[in-house]
């Protein structure tokens, strides 16, 4: 079913796991002009990257099933706000090519 399998290995549950090539790219506050990302930080609980966790399954299972390109986390939670959470929006990069 998926490429990437998460096995647990030893005491450290953040294992290295084999994944398939992605990029990423963000927009700063009140600019619409895409940068291209090496890294990305997210600041949240554990509570919090599980839901995000749970989002991006979701997320992959529906882009999948639906043939979507692309899924926006602001569509997926009910108590979205831009001035508590920033938007996540997956590309289906199988339907999507990057620029």
């Amino acid at each position: 079913m998926s490429e990437a399998a998460y096995e647990p290995k030893g005491e450290n549950l953040a294992t290295m796991i084999k994944l398939p090539s992605f990029a990423a790219t963000a927009t700063q506050v009140d600019c619409d002009e895409s940068i291209t990302l090496d890294e990305l930080t997210l600041f949240a609980t554990p509570e919090t990257f599980r839901a995000l966790g749970l989002f991006f399954i979701n997320a992959a299972l529906d882009l999948d099933l639906h043939s979507k390109d692309h899924i926006h986390l602001q569509d997926s939670i009910e108590n979205f706000s831009t001035d508590e959470h920033c938007d996540i929006i997956l590309v289906n990069k199988k339907i999507v090519t990057a620029n």
